[in-house]
Formats: C-alpha cells, sequence, structure tokens
C-alpha cells in the first residue's frame, strides 16, 4: 500500500539497525536476571515447603519458551521499534495496541526506580555478608552503611542517573556498558557456579559454616529451628507446592523477554538477532536458574535451608549466628571463604550485579514505547525527538520523572508505595500477553505479511499460531494466578482501583489522540494500516 505523505511523524524514525545478536540477546538477559533467582531458590522452601524449584523451572520452561517463540517470530515479521505496541496494534485493533503499548510501559517506567532503590540495599547486605565472612567489621559497617534508607534513595538516584547517561549518549555507549556489567556478572556466575556444584571442603558444608561463624553455628541453627516447630515433614517434596512455584517460577523468568521486541527497528540480521533475544535468551536463562536452584540444594540441603529460615525468624534465639538474609550468594560466599577472600566478594555481590544490571536495558527498552506511539502521531510530538546521540531525549525524561517517584517510594518512611507499585507492574505485566498471542494467531490470515517473516509450519499449521494458542493461555494462567494473588491481598482493593483507572485513561486518552489526529487532516486508520517505516 502506499503511504499518504505526512501521516506519520516522518519518513524515518532516526534510530538505526546496530544491534546485533550478542547485544541483543545479554540485553534480554540482563532485564530479566535479577534479583529473583538469588533469593527465590532459597524464599520458595519457606513459601512452597516442599516444592521443587528446579522441576517447576524446567516444567514452566516449555510454555515459556513458546511465548518467547511467538515473540521471536512476530518480530521477524515486523521488526519495528515499538514491538508488541505495533504487533497487537496492525493485527488486532488500534485502541488494544495502544492500551497494550502505555500498559507495558508505565510499570517498567516505575519500577526502575525501586529496582535503583534495592539495588543499593541489596549491595549493602552483599557486602555485610562479606564482611561476616571474611571477618573484617570494616567492611560489616560499609554493609550497614549501604542499607539504610538514605544509602537507597542517594545510591538509587545515582544509579538511575547513570543509567539515564548511559542511554542518552547513544547505542556504542550503551553497548559498551552493557557488555562491561554482563562480563562481571557472568564471571561472578561461572564462580558462585563451581561453589554450588564442584567445591566442598573435607567436613561438608556444616564445617565451613563453622568456621566463618564460630564453633556451634550449624547446629544452633538446627536446633532453633526445631525448638520453633521445624520438623521434616515441611521439606517433604510436594507436587502441589511445586505447582505453586510456577507462576513465581515462569514470571521470574520470561516477564522481561519481550522488552527485546521494543527494538525491533534497530537489530541487525533480524531472523537470527530476533532469536537469540528471546528464544535464545530463554533457553539460557532456564538453564541458568535450573542449575542454580538446584545447585544450592546440591551445596546446602534442602533441610538446612528450611531450617534457616525457621531461625532467622528467631534471631533474637540466635547467639553465635548473625542472622543474614538468606540467599545464593550468601551460601556461596560460606562455601568460598576457604579458596580466596577475592572470591567471596565476586560471589557475594554476584546477585547485586545482577540486579543493577536490570536498569539500563530497562530505560533503554522501554522508552521505545512513546517514541512509538508519537511516530504514529498518538502521543505528544516531542516525544519521537532524536538527540545528536541517536537517543529519544524527551522520552527519556518522561521516562525519568516516574523512576524517581518509585524511588522515593519505595522508602520505608514513606509506607508501602514502593510495594504498591511493584504491585501494580507484576499484575499489568501478564495482562500483555494474551493479546500478543491472539496477534500472532490472527498474522497468518495476512499471507504478504505472513511470508516476510519465518513462516514456519508444523504439520500444515503455522508455528506461530502453535506458539500463539500457548502464549494465550499461559498469559490468561497467569493473569489468573497474579490476580487471585495481589487482588486477593491486603492492598487488593486498592490495586484495583489502580488498574481500572488507568485502563480507562489508556483508551480515554487513545480517543482524545485519535479525534484530535482527525481534526488536523491526519487518518490514525490510515496510519494503522501500515507497518511503521523504519
Amino acid at each position: 500500500m502506499n503511504q499518504k505523505k505526512g501521516q506519520f511523524a516522518r519518513e524515518s524514525t532516526g534510530l538505526t539497525r546496530e544491534f546485533g545478536a550478542f547485544d541483543s540477546f545479554i540485553l534480554a538477559v540482563c532485564a530479566t536476571v535479577g534479583l529473583g533467582i538469588h533469593t527465590l531458590s532459597v524464599m520458595a522452601i519457606k513459601s512452597y515447603p516442599g516444592a521443587s524449584l528446579p522441576l517447576a523451572y524446567a516444567i514452566m520452561a516449555i510454555p515459556a519458551i513458546a511465548v518467547t517463540a511467538t515473540v521471536w517470530l512476530l518480530i521477524g515479521t515486523m521488526p519495528r521499534t515499538g514491538g508488541i505496541y505495533v504487533f497487537v496494534s496492525r493485527l488486532i485493533h488500534p485502541s488494544l495496541g495502544y492500551w497494550i503499548g502505555w500498559l507495558y510501559y508505565f510499570p517498567y517506567a516505575f519500577v526502575i526506580g525501586a529496582i535503583a532503590y534495592y539495588s543499593v540495599y541489596i549491595l549493602g547486605s552483599s557486602f555485610t555478608v562479606m564482611g561476616y565472612v571474611l571477618d573484617s567489621q570494616a567492611i560489616i559497617s560499609l554493609g550497614t552503611t549501604l542499607s539504610t534508607d538514605e544509602a537507597g534513595i542517594l545510591g538509587g538516584f545515582i544509579l538511575m542517573v547513570l543509567s539515564f547517561l548511559v542511554v542518552y549518549f547513544g547505542l556504542g555507549v550503551y553497548k559498551q556498558t552493557q557488555r562491561f556489567l554482563y562480563g562481571i556478572s557472568i564471571v561472578a556466575t561461572i564462580f558462585t557456579i563451581f561453589f554450588l556444584w564442584g567445591y566442598s571442603s573435607p567436613g561438608g558444608f556444616s564445617s565451613m559454616w563453622n568456621s566463618v561463624f564460630g564453633a556451634g553455628a550449624y547446629q544452633e541453627i538446627v536446633d532453633v529451628a526445631v525448638a520453633n516447630g521445624w520438623t521434616s515433614n515441611v521439606t517433604t517434596f510436594s507436587w502441589d507446592a511445586t505447582t505453586q512455584a510456577f507462576t513465581p517460577a515462569i514470571f521470574g523468568a520470561t516477564s522481561m523477554i519481550a522488552l527485546g521486541s521494543l527494538i525491533g527497528g534497530e537489530i541487525k540480521s533480524v531472523k537470527k538477532t530476533s532469536f537469540y533475544m528471546t528464544v535464545g535468551a530463554a533457553i539460557f536463562i532456564f538453564v541458568f536458574y535450573i542449575i542454580y536452584s538446584a545447585g544450592i540444594i546440591n551445596l546446602v540441603s534442602y533441610d538446612f535451608i528450611s531450617q534457616y529460615h525457621y531461625a532467622v525468624a528467631h534471631a533474637g534465639e540466635l547467639s553465635i549466628n548473625p542472622a543474614l538474609g538468606p540467599s545464593i550468594p550468601l551460601f556461596a560466599a560460606v562455601s568460598a571463604a576457604g579458596v580466596s577472600p577475592i572470591l567471596v566478594g565476586l560471589v557475594g555481590i554476584g546477585g547485586a550485579l545482577w540486579l543493577i544490571n536490570d536498569i539500563p536495558p530497562m530505560v533503554y527498552a522501554s522508552v521505545r514505547i512513546p517514541f512509538a506511539l508519537s511516530f504514529d502521531r498518538m502521543a505528544p510530538d516531542k516525544l519521537n525527538a532524536i538527540s545528536r546521540f541517536g537517543s529519544p531525549k524527551w522520552a527519556l525524561l518522561m521516562t525519568f520523572v516516574p523512576g524517581i517517584i518509585t524511588l522515593l517510594a519505595s522508602s520505608p518512611k514513606l509506607g508501602v508505595g514502593g510495594i504498591i507499585i511493584s504491585s501494580v507492574y507484576v499484575l499489568f505485566e501478564w495482562m500483555v500477553y494474551p493479546l500478543v498471542g491472539m496477534a500472532a494467531i490472527l498474522l497468518p490470515l495476512k499471507k504478504d505479511l505472513f511470508e516476510r517473516g519465518p513462516a514456519f509450519r508444523v504439520a500444515g499449521i503455522p508455528l506461530i499460531q502453535i506458539c500463539g494458542a500457548v502464549t494465550v493461555v499461559s498469559g490468561f494462567f497467569l493473569m489468573y494466578k497474579n490476580g487471585q494473588t495481589l487482588l486477593g491481598g491486603t492492598y487488593g482493593d486498592l490495586l484495583g482501583i489502580i488498574g481500572t483507572v488507568c485502563i480507562g485513561f489508556f483508551f480515554l486518552l487513545y480517543a482524545y489522540y485519535y479525534a484530535k489526529n482527525k481534526n488536523k487532516g491526519i487518518d490514525p486508520e490510515l496510519i494503522y494500516s501500515e507497518i511503521p517505516p523504519e
């Protein structure tokens, strides 16, 4: 179809295709791997007694990879900036695409601040662990200082400013920064895996624990746990508990994968690169998570991790142990203590490094949604403006503001604002996927468009329709599970009101820009009948 001149904001986006397979892959991995795996692997033993998290990850990898395959096949057909917004608006209906665009964008814009705040807090906790393991009061004091509310706000602000500047100064600076952070994190991960699977002292983990925290420390954990109701029954394998762990397992491993679709207009060798940043990244992440979650049980034992939760919950009864929060970095650092102080440091801060890694890719990709909306003339014109460094400068500034709000709201002094905003993020995230799946099912009906991309078939059925159907079912299942947990919780009524107001507002905003464009002689229907230019 011939596009009527002047309908889009301009003839090209101004963004260039410079993302290769490796950088796209690490964008998806870094945006996904964060604190979750480093704490969920041990917290699940408390939250879901008897659950096997490695098994939960292995089972949920099947639908999760189908979801990421859906996104891969859609990118291969429509590799444009804005990703899922473009898919839904062009294949289902503009209003739904518009709604999904904002619904996907705002949770990321807000959660960036919470991640920045907790990055500093977790970094402080990591230094505290290192201090105890290395018997260094100076490092313990540093960890204690970084774990304060003031440090969280100041340090989080610094992390946010640095991350936004990295994105503002263009793709070259972003790629070098992300490669550097990813490299350090991977090295920390390799050593962590070694201590989870490949190393043990002659006396086993109990002797390592006692050598770090003092004679009798290991037995004290066991005794306090038993005295407060722990029995071996709570660690007996349970299918019911394992299925309850499905939701955090799949969410923690795939929640950010679609983020890569937002940079579809900036990737080279589209079919190959889009595969690596979706399906390839998902496979890597699930293998990573299975190795980690099984490795911590191999190193420590299911029973002791469960007992540790009981003991820490009654910290006042501990006289030898410092009652540090349970996490993979804690247990791996104890294992590393007999080898090298440097490795204790690297393993100890591994979880914090991955959390800090979340921020730059989230910023880089999320700002592409308001940019794409503006390019379609359905948001303020300034939002599609490009700086001399090739970045969407006003979209970046707009994204910085909600991040700062959440950074401040994450402070315990301001109540539960951070919890509510993070809950909205979780609630909204999986509302996107049923519509993405539906868009995939409808794509083959537009044969000329379908045949542009990887038009694979299985028994005559387009692969994208099969994956799309799995995505629809998975999306509704997780919407149900997340809604059940969040809306049925303490802040359920408030979350329901926030969700309803946001959804209504986004549809009203669509109606406003639709009418505004019509009055200016710009036809939104014509815009949405075309794939945006590159």
